[in-house]
């Protein structure tokens, strides 16, 4: 025997606590008690939602069951089941949802549902659980003072707690070693010379240099920029105190910069190779900021300023040489008709058309969508100029379309083909924007409330029919 409870309407205070106490009576014949929760939703952006509905239900279920309250701060499913009831889904999608609902219902769900009915163990292994799971994501047990988790758990106040419980002998030995073999910082004061250092010698593995730009914080939250800037300032005896002996030698042995100036030279022009060899050009854009903090984009202006003579600052012919040998760009003006046309050429051999966004920005800083749109506008006669023959017929090679209305149906449909076959659904997002700038997360919305005749647009059943080979979700919640 059995009872089963279907949770298909909102229930609670009273209510809810009959509909518990049935599932929860006990029966010589009954052997298992099944309740069917309110649904974990999948928005239209993918991602999955809990209702409060859930939380309510099963806060309820842990208050009357002493075993099912363990299992959940265990982040166990020892007694929890995940059904997947959507249709049209792949094994590999299916294995990864249910993976993705274990994770919301660990990471948000239970810890909401237990919050009233913890004792102070169970609060203790729940803090521990949600200490792991943060450490993953950070690499350490460094947590802020403040920070809670997605869940809402103050995590950091719940580590500042078991500091203050160690220091007052609060703590058992066992709960000492579980947190010592996390690695758990027990002294959350600032880290000190030689950890700082060590941080330093990771910067420099990662960055190939120790040159920290004064506002770079560590993952850790660990201001290293800052306090390379000190050991700088009080080795040039700008501090009450300077580094040791054996500090400095330390520092040395990391090629540290004691006097440092504006980056050298060649440094940015390595910086600028690397950029060319990334980007496939050297017009860096004005407001540009390489990995390591060095504002690239400025410097690329000095090296124009410098030729000209101006701002004060020279560069000497080998290194005109070298910025050459990169193809570098002196005049930063707007580019020439012919080199805004080799833009359009290259974003046609990569999107497949010509049918540039007005709002595309080429990689370099072009604006190579209003370009487009100003080609248009003077051959409608809508500028005081238009293009010349030449032009015209360069343009007409491309599949230029002169008269751009909104695109094709077909056109959308094809992106989200391709959208499927990148990422295995069709939940687009309504914010989505494809790479060639259409707004496809609309275009699908739009398709939703054109079926269901609120727009002045219809869909035909041949679409629809189309639409449906895609297994496209005309319903924006489906139930997980």
């Amino acid at each position: 025997m059995a009872d089963t409870c279907l949770f298909v309407e909102p229930r609670k205070g009273l209510r809810l606590r009959q509909c518990v106490g049935r599932v929860l009576r006990q029966h010589r014949q009954k052997v298992d008690a099944l309740v069917v929760s309110p649904p974990i939703i999948q928005e239209l952006n993918g991602n999955l939602e809990a209702d409060s509905e859930l939380v309510r239900l099963l806060s309820e279920l842990a208050g009357a069951d002493d075993e099912l309250r363990k299992s959940l701060v265990d982040n166990s499913f020892g007694r929890v089941s995940i059904v997947d009831q959507r249709s049209n889904q792949s094994n590999d999608s299916l294995d990864f949802a249910l993976e993705e609902a274990a994770t919301l219902l660990s990471t948000k769900v239970y810890p909401r549902a237990l919050s009233s009915y913890l004792t102070a163990d169970a609060r203790w292994r729940l803090g521990l659980a949600q200490l792991i799971q943060d450490k993953e994501g950070r690499g350490h047990c460094r947590v802020p003072h403040k920070h809670q988790t997605s869940s809402g758990f103050a995590l950091g106040n719940w580590v500042c707690a078991q500091r203050s419980a160690r220091k007052a002998n609060k703590l058992t030995a066992q709960l000492v070693e579980q947190l010592n073999s996390l690695g758990f910082v027990w002294d959350a004061g600032p880290p000190s010379w030689e950890q700082r250092f060590q941080r330093l010698k990771a910067y420099k593995q990662e960055h190939g240099h120790a040159a920290v730009p004064r506002g770079y914080v560590a993952s850790d939250g660990c201001k290293l920029g800052i306090w390379v800037y000190n050991q700088r300032q009080a080795q040039n005896r700008q501090r009450s105190w300077k580094p040791n002996p054996g500090q400095k030698e330390q520092l040395d042995s990391l090629g540290f910069v004691w006097n440092a100036g504006p980056p050298l030279w060649e440094e940015n022009f390595q910086r600028l190779e690397a950029y060319k060899q990334e980007h496939g050009h050297a017009a860096v854009p004005r407001k540009y900021v390489a990995d390591d903090g060095c504002k690239l984009g400025r410097w690329v202006d000095n090296q124009r300023e410098a030729r000209k003579g101006q701002g004060g600052r020279r560069i000497d012919p080998e290194q005109i040489e070298q910025l050459d040998s990169l193809g570098f760009v002196w005049n930063a003006g707007p580019p020439s008709w012919e080199q805004s046309f080799q833009r359009l050429k290259a974003y046609k051999q990569e999107h497949g058309h010509a049918s540039v966004p007005r709002k595309y920005v080429a990689s370099d800083g072009c604006k190579l969508g209003i370009w487009v749109y100003n080609q248009r506008q003077a051959q409608n006669r809508q500028r005081s100029w238009k293009p010349n023959p030449g032009q015209k017929e360069q343009l007409d090679s491309l599949g230029f379309v002169w008269n751009a209305g909104p695109p094709l149906w077909e056109e959308n449909f094809q992106r989200l083909e391709a959208y499927k076959q990148e990422h295995g659904n069709i939940a687009v997002p309504t914010k989505y924007v494809a790479d060639d700038g259409c707004k496809l997360g609309r275009w699908v919305e739009n398709q939703r409330t054109a079926r269901k005749g609120q727009v002045s647009s219809r869909l035909g059943p041949e679409k629809i029919g189309q639409l449906d080979s895609l297994g496209f979700m005309w319903d924006a919640r489906t139930p997980l």
